[in-house]
């Protein structure tokens, strides 16, 4: 995360890319997800723009296809458009009526604050969020020890949190993903599912740091 253009706005970025035999299978494939966000007047983050990627082929006939959504809460409305190739596509304009759907790192970041409450074994969390026909939902449950699944991939202490989002989100066959947290509550582990093209893909990374608002 890092700080966006304007005071008060946020920038994240979360990208995957295939490597060694799986890259030449792929066509170099990279996955790219941006969202700018800012903290809304209930002091939790809410989503500016969000664009996701889908990036592959040969060096010189790299094709790219994403989703890019844009927010205007002052008219309570989000456009959406499916650009290809650099050609920015038609936009379709959505109405937002009540709480705005969050980005999936807008959501991310939120349920790491405990926007949607604690992180309590057992709970599970519906989130509203962008989904293919525009609103939809997230839903994120904290798994307890005796569900944890059969991966010595995760470490035994920590948080596990399994992720059901819509499938178009990271073009999977059925949207499940899993988030390990350390004992500070630091997303380090991670597992999406099932990832047409690409089976299940894993990532083991650095903590990433929460933007800081001032009003948490």
């Amino acid at each position: 995360v890092s700080p966006g253009s304007r005071p008060g706005t946020y920038r994240a970025l979360l990208e995957a890319r295939t490597l060694g035999v799986a890259a030449w299978v792929t066509s170099d494939r990279v996955q790219r997800y941006e969202s700018l966000m800012e903290a809304g007047p209930d002091g939790r983050l809410r989503s500016l723009s969000y664009e996701s990627r889908i990036i592959k082929g040969p060096e010189g006939k790299r094709k790219d296809r994403g989703k890019r959504y844009l927010f205007d809460h002052g008219k309570g409305q989000v456009s959406y458009a499916r650009p290809r190739d650099g050609v920015p596509g038609a936009a379709t304009v959505l109405p937002i009526q009540g709480t705005p759907p969050a980005d999936i790192l807008t959501a991310f970041f939120n349920f790491q604050a405990g926007v949607y409450g604690p992180l309590t074994p057992g709970k599970t969390y519906r989130i509203l969020a962008l989904a293919k026909k525009g609103v939809g939902w997230i839903d994120a449950e904290v798994l307890p020890g005796e569900r944890w699944p059969e991966k010595e991939f995760f470490p035994k202490n920590g948080t596990l949190v399994k992720v059901q989002v819509d499938p178009e989100v990271f073009e999977t066959k059925d949207g499940i993903l899993y988030i390990w947290f350390d004992p500070a509550l630091r997303p380090e582990r991670g597992i999406v599912e099932n990832v047409i093209g690409l089976g299940s893909i894993y990532g083991n990374e650095r903590p990433l740091t929460a933007p800081t608002t001032n009003n948490p």
